[in-house]
């Protein structure tokens, strides 16, 4: 039944949505994070019940114990996310920040030892840095609007390219 209904969906159509929610997004960056960082914890939490789940209905004292410390931790990050989307939203922008720091570094490594695709690599990984680096100068300020920005961006080359896709 999804198939159809899927089928039936225009791709362009489709691709104004996406862009749609990403302009949304890039006009009301702390909203769509806070969105985002609410969705990560309900996510952690889910993951918590699966993890305590796991624990009634394994008999293995060794692997419960484990499963049951993985289970609250998930637990305590996904409500600590919940109670205080802020937070949350805080403690994802550190993570982006680093990924993409880390990430550039590690493409312009990569790109300096390449011998094919050297200029694609050496770019992508310069503009991850600026990306990260962007993040650190404004930083606590960017933690209340980058990463909603960031993924309104996204959905909008998304949308864009579905868009274009379709004709």
């Amino acid at each position: 039944m999804l198939g159809e209904i899927a089928d039936r969906i225009d791709m362009k159509v489709s691709g104004l949505f996406i862009l749609a929610l990403g302009v949304l997004a890039v006009f009301s960056p702390l909203a769509a994070g806070i969105s985002l960082s609410l969705l990560f914890g309900a996510i952690l939490f889910a993951g918590s019940i699966v993890h305590i789940a796991q624990v009634l209905g394994n008999g293995e004292l060794k692997t419960s114990i484990v499963q049951l410390s993985l289970g609250f931790l998930y637990a305590l990050a996904g409500i600590s996310f919940i109670v205080n989307p802020t937070f949350g939203l805080t403690t994802l922008t550190i993570v982006l920040f680093a990924q993409l720091a880390l990430t550039g570094a590690l493409q312009i490594a990569w790109g300096l030892r390449s011998e094919e695709g050297k200029t694609e690599l050496i770019l992508s990984g310069f503009l991850s840095l600026v990306l990260a680096s962007l993040i650190y100068a404004g930083w606590p300020s960017t933690a209340t609007w980058v990463l909603g920005l960031f993924f309104g961006l996204n959905l909008i080359a998304t949308g864009t390219a579905m868009i274009l896709k379709a004709d």
